[in-house]
């Protein structure tokens, strides 16, 4: 006994995903699973499977050979079916149980849509599908909703990003500029700046660096005018003297 217990160990270690063990039934969460159940049923207590595996059970004059799916050699005489009542086809729907728990096979006959074989396979990895249809769910529902408010939190970070951005370039194009200040008289006299009117005396203007052309005008008043080179940062002041009557 205790050297086929070695044995098995031994295969354990150097062949683990081909250790397979028969059960008749098996536990998903806490709705019992067993052979003769239904497809719906196995969905109503388990929910979707893992994954499914599809094919046909390869025969040779009336019997199984090999495995599932196996390669029979051109000499045989080869016959399709399952060992379930001679129907083609089978699925075989795997539950990934988790690193705690031994994961299993269910095989399906695809002709009367129930359970034919329960296999116990070795143990699964990460999150477990078999703690029940409804654990399943609640679990899919916590996903979502975190998944929902990672990319919540992924969008406004993006537009905190972009409004850094954006105040980031108005203030680069602020500190670029100058300002123009003027005051006195002609009172509500027009401030062309490059041809454009701007404003009304008194006013003060946000100028870009450079040079710049400013003209003030008002009926029966002489024009007023100056060309100035703008640097960044520096304030322009003039105060008008009212320069006379036309």
């Amino acid at each position: 006994m205790k050297k086929l217990i070695l044995i098995l160990m031994v295969l354990y270690v150097i062949y683990p995903s081909t250790l397979l063990f028969a059960a008749s039934s098996f536990r998903c969460g806490g709705k019992i699973i067993s052979v003769g159940d239904t497809k719906e049923e196995i969905l109503t207590k388990c929910g979707e499977p893992t994954k499914i595996e599809t094919g046909k059970i390869p025969y040779v004059k009336g019997k199984r050979i090999g495995s599932l799916d196996a390669t029979i050699t051109p000499e045989y005489e080869e016959v399709v079916g399952d060992p379930f009542g001679g129907k083609p086809g089978y699925e075989i729907w795997h539950y990934n149980c988790g690193k705690n728990e031994f994961s299993v096979n269910i095989t399906i006959n695809t002709d009367s849509q129930k359970i034919a074989n329960i296999e116990t396979l070795v143990r699964g990895s990460g999150n477990s599908d078999c703690i029940g249809a409804e654990e399943r769910t609640k679990r899919e529902v916590q996903r979502t909703k975190e998944r929902e408010e990672k990319e919540k939190r992924q969008i406004n970070e993006q537009m905190e990003n972009l409004n850094l951005q954006e105040e980031a370039y108005f203030y680069d194009k602020e500190i670029s500029k100058g300002i123009i200040s003027l005051s006195g008289s002609p009172k509500g006299g027009k401030v062309y700046i490059d041809g454009d009117h701007i404003a009304d005396i008194p006013c003060t203007i946000s100028v870009s660096a450079g040079y710049h052309k400013i003209l003030v005008k008002k009926d029966g008043f002489n024009d007023w005018e100056k060309t100035i080179k703008i640097e960044p940062g520096r304030t322009y002041s003039f105060d008008l003297i009212n320069s006379g009557k036309k």
